[in-house]
């Protein structure tokens, strides 16, 4: 880095650290979906049981397995890219040079940043017109659908920023993928 905060590539070397943040948000958004998932499992094997063995079913069951279901893909999703697991064409960057594949992958991560930017923003536009209506699910739990969208919106905030996080990383020349940490590491 130098005297003047750029890295070597000229981009501040601030944005670098907000990157880092976000790797840090994003670490534990996968922490969250995990989390999320086991939830999912617990409440749908609650179901089984007790439709099982006591012959009636949870009413919330479904719909709340549903709502995790969004929180595990959205918060999952920007845990998956920061450490490459989302399946990509890596036949063009074997076939092309380093410099344009790097510019591919900027590009492509672009293009994510607009898509995601657009959802995101979707999806708190129609979580604030919820809480503002006061809607509620039309199920028997009638939970408050503003509250979830919400939590949604967020996630897809969080997968927002993690592809803002790669164009910086990519734009510093640094390798915007991070190894996943052990089970010791969490």
């Amino acid at each position: 880095m130098g005297l003047d905060g750029h890295s070597a590539s000229g981009i501040p070397a601030a944005l670098g650290r907000i990157a880092s943040l976000i790797d840090g948000l994003s670490v534990a958004g996968g922490l969250l979906a995990a989390a999320m998932l086991g939830g999912m499992f617990a409440i749908m094997l609650a179901e089984i049981a007790t439709r099982g063995v006591f012959g009636f079913s949870l009413q919330f069951t479904w719909e709340y397995s549903s709502y995790l279901c969004g929180g595990v893909f959205f918060y999952g999703a920007a845990y998956t890219l920061q450490t490459g697991g989302h399946v990509r064409v890596s036949i063009f960057r074997d076939v092309v040079g380093p410099r344009t594949a790097r510019w591919l992958e900027s590009w492509c991560a672009g293009v994510g940043v607009v898509v995601t930017a657009f959802l995101a923003v979707a999806l708190l536009r129609q979580a604030l017109q919820s809480l503002e209506r006061g809607t509620t699910a039309w199920t028997a739990t009638e939970t408050p659908l503003g509250v979830v969208q919400m939590f949604i919106a967020v996630g897809a905030s969080l997968f927002f920023l993690q592809l803002v996080a790669r164009l910086i990383w990519l734009a510093q020349g640094r390798n915007p993928q991070k190894p996943a940490p052990s089970v010791d590491e969490i």
